[in-house]
């Protein structure tokens, strides 16, 4: 499929931030215990001179794939929304958008048990429960989004630096405009 030029770039694409210093491989292993994922971790990333975790899963049946990057300790400067230790998701295939708005969901609203529970649906309700205690928020990412001009100009600058640093990893990942 050949992209128009004036198509967007990352527009089958997800992007999460998940706000939590839980340690990555702990953060992994709640992600595949929720979502039935198998998030492996792979080879550090490294970019602007820092070793980037990142984990990496890629569902067959739904044809999405999803990454999870954690910012590395000591990297501190641009891009202060996403602090050390807190996770980035990038979800990539055609139903990316709506897998990320009902993960975010379900980070956002008390889970509901049913009046029966499985096992399986009481580990979901008491993971989803531990970090919503933590108070652990998840924001969506839109990349090229225009800022509001009536911004203070530190929290448009901030923007632009986030924008850059997943611009950043994108390119290190070759995932711009490619199935990755």
């Amino acid at each position: 499929m050949e992209l128009e030029d004036d198509a967007p770039e990352y527009e089958d694409m997800a992007f999460l931030f998940f706000h939590t210093s839980v340690p990555g491989y702990a953060f992994a292993d709640d992600l595949n215990r929720l979502y039935r994922l198998a998030l492996a971790r792979q080879d550090d990333l490294v970019l602007r001179e820092y070793r980037w975790p990142l984990y990496r899963y890629h569902d067959l049946v739904s044809k999405l794939t999803y990454l999870v990057v954690e910012r590395p300790s000591g990297s501190r400067g641009a891009a202060p929304h996403w602090s050390e230790g807190h996770k980035l998701m990038v979800i990539h295939g055609d139903l990316a958008d709506i897998r990320a708005e009902a993960i975010r969901d379900d980070f956002g609203a008390p889970p509901q048990l049913s009046p029966y529970p499985t096992p399986a649906e009481e580990e979901r309700l008491c993971i989803l429960e531990s970090y919503q205690q933590e108070l652990v928020p998840v924001s969506r990412f839109v990349p090229g989004e225009t800022t509001d001009p009536r911004l203070p100009k530190k929290t448009a600058k901030e923007r632009a630096e986030l924008e850059t640093l997943v611009y950043d990893l994108m390119d290190y990942l070759n995932l711009s405009r490619k199935e990755f």
